[in-house]
């Protein structure tokens, strides 16, 4: 889980006041400062300057901050008369401490008092611990007293620890409240990954229970085994059942890699009674250019080794990064390498993110570079965070500006 790493939600609460002077509605954030600038309070009001209900429901959210165990920002949030609003989650305040690196060590919440409370989901504090290269190590859901862990009723653990190879994440644990191995919800206790002895490359991947016996993981399958050529290329992809067997779970059952003149790989899918499968129409295998690890392109061929559109309306897909590795554009094009249209309305993709690494926006593009509006009905998504970087709410807007309802 991504965290934010500001002291204040002054960038939050710009957001969304562009959102809303953006949108349909009229509502503007008004904020308070103290004699130092510090942010203390925001309040929503209507055309009026009466206080009214936010985009989540309070009114206004005050800030207090403390220092004694690191800095610490605790919001407390009300109603339009004053009154202090309950959160759907079932609190009605955080507080939030940063820890040594400056992402969210803590997170505290909290009853109309200031006290710790139990939220609907089952816990009152969530605690996160990290490597020294910055990394998530554990977090763990806690209850109102002090030690007390709780079990997530939606997740069915108490903790959850990521294990990392140098910076590979090559582990993940779910424990109850004592530290011992626990099924999840997603019918699986532990994520294993095995690399190669170079440390190049993930070369397994299995989950497994509480008991150490083989688990199906999300994707349908208990292994992934990847095998590599003479030259230390991926040669072929296999996914096993519980019982060791190729299995189709995930929509095909292996995937086998050979290489064009400039070293990109193509790759072709089997089912598991080695049938091929197809991507879509006649396309049989994809082309994949590589920048390192980055994939740049993607372009689908025939069955003689020509481009060729899938359903979806394109043969080939460019991808952009920024310095950070982050998705910034998706270009679509025709099998002759012309700018077109998709089959959800538009021709590229353009995404924006913010300095902590999570996605701000999302903008569809005509062939021209214009924004036009997908199949969906909007050409532009606005993703808003809390104050511990969990996404909070997505809100949508026409190629004319206008928000939709």
């Amino acid at each position: 889980m991504k965290k934010i790493r500001r002291w204040t939600v002054l960038v939050l609460a710009a957001a969304l006041l562009l959102v809303l002077m953006c949108g349909a509605q009229a509502l503007q954030a008004v904020e308070t400062t103290d004699s130092r600038g510090k942010l203390t309070g925001i309040t929503w009001q209507d055309d009026d300057g009466n206080p009214a209900a936010g985009p989540e429901g309070y009114a206004e959210v005050r800030y207090t901050y403390d220092y004694t165990d690191g800095p610490k920002t605790t919001e407390m949030y009300f109603d339009a008369a004053g009154n202090p609003y309950r959160m759907p989650g079932g609190y009605y305040g955080r507080a939030v401490t940063l820890a040594y690196n400056g992402d969210v060590g803590q997170v505290e919440y909290l009853d109309e008092r200031g006290a710790l409370t139990m939220t609907a989901g089952g816990y009152s504090r969530i605690i996160y611990t990290y490597r020294s290269f910055g990394a998530e190590s554990k977090s763990a859901f806690l209850g109102t007293k002090r030690g007390e862990g709780v079990i997530v009723p939606s997740l069915g653990y108490a903790q959850i620890e990521t294990e990392h190879t140098g910076k590979v994440v090559t582990g993940r644990f779910f424990r109850d409240t004592r530290g011992k191995a626990v099924d999840s919800v997603f019918g699986y206790s532990s994520m294993i990954r095995k690399q190669n002895r170079s440390r190049t490359l993930i070369t397994q991947t299995y989950y497994v229970h509480a008991d150490g016996k083989p688990a199906t993981g999300p994707d349908g399958w208990f292994k992934c085994v990847v095998d590599q050529d003479a030259n230390g290329r991926i040669a072929e992809i296999k996914y096993l059942d519980e019982d060791s067997n190729l299995t189709d779970a995930g929509g095909f059952a292996r995937e086998a890699y050979t290489y064009d003149q400039d070293g990109d790989p193509i790759i072709t899918r089997y089912n598991a009674a080695g049938i091929r499968i197809p991507f879509g129409g006649d396309a049989v295998s994809v082309l994949r250019v590589m920048k390192g690890e980055q994939i740049i392109s993607e372009t689908y061929l025939n069955e003689t080794g020509g481009p060729t559109a899938l359903p979806d309306g394109y043969a080939t897909a460019e991808y952009n990064y920024d310095d950070a590795g982050r998705l910034t554009a998706t270009q679509y094009r025709s099998a002759n390498g012309e700018k077109t249209i998709c089959a959800k309305g538009y021709s590229a993709v353009r995404q924006t993110w913010d300095a902590e690494g999570k996605l701000v926006s999302r903008t569809y593009l005509d062939a021209n570079g214009s924004n036009v509006n997908s199949t969906d009905g909007f050409c532009e998504e606005q993703y808003l965070y809390d104050t511990t970087g969990l996404l909070r709410g997505i809100r949508q807007y026409r190629a004319d500006g206008t928000q939709v309802d």
